[in-house]
């Protein structure tokens, strides 16, 4: 979903919000002062616009709570590979809920979307560099710049249950697709006694009892970390 705006405006934004009526309203509210470069409803489309097609504005704002994934792995998804776009969080849901996991994920500010003046004012601070204060509640909170985000994200050592292999990712992956060990035993073209040492490696490296579980908690974890970034098939 593409809006532009004929504005002369140097500054150029971009937004992702789930819900097509306050994109909507957002986007025509923010062309009278700034150029509107694009708009999305999910956070793939806003990884594939800015990390593969490379259309990337002043100043993103992210919606904290979207369908197909949490605005937090969007964040931290473009910033481990970005280091200078803002990001500016914003959500209808009280500013304690998202305040801390978009600072640790890469936002340099959070802002409720009913907040239109203070997400105008806030927009040229971002592009020029600066970072918001945190909420009036959230005083232990601290954006960093964008640019310093993304080296400590960088600097981060993996947790422990995210050391998967890409053959167990793989893995996952199909099955997720709806197949069973044999399957993905000839698929694979191995053993179906290695298909279950590999799903036993990673049910314990994902801290799960069951296969079910290891794959619930995967669909989750897969968006955080570039390097597991699945193929669509």
């Amino acid at each position: 979903m593409t809006s532009t705006s004929g504005a002369d405006n140097t500054i150029t934004v971009a937004i992702t919000d789930n819900d097509p009526i306050t994109l909507k309203a957002l986007a025509a509210i923010l062309s009278r002062d700034f150029s509107v470069l694009w708009t999305e409803l999910s956070g793939r489309a806003t990884i594939t616009r800015c990390i593969e097609d490379r259309q990337i504005p002043d100043v993103l704002l992210v919606d904290m709570a979207l369908s197909d994934m949490p605005g937090t792995s969007v964040c931290r998804f473009l910033r481990t590979s970005l280091d200078r776009m803002p990001i500016l969080a914003i959500t209808s849901y009280p500013l304690t809920t998202y305040a801390a996991p978009a600072a640790e994920h890469g936002a340099q500010g959070i802002l409720g979307k009913e907040s239109i003046r203070d997400i105008v004012r806030a927009i040229p601070m971002l592009a020029n560099g600066m970072t918001l204060p945190p909420p009036a509640q959230c005083g232990n909170v601290a954006f960093r710049s964008a640019a310093q985000s993304h080296q400590d994200i960088l600097r981060e050592p993996l947790p422990d249950d995210m050391t998967l292999v890409p053959r167990e990712i793989e893995i996952l992956e199909l099955i997720l697709q709806g197949l069973d060990q044999q399957q993905i035993s000839r698929q694979l073209e191995i053993s179906a006694t290695t298909v279950r040492t590999y799903t036993r490696r990673i049910r314990e490296k994902l801290h799960c009892s069951t296969l079910e579980q290891a794959t619930a908690r995967w669909v989750t974890l897969r968006y955080d970390y570039p390097q597991f970034r699945y193929t669509e098939r």
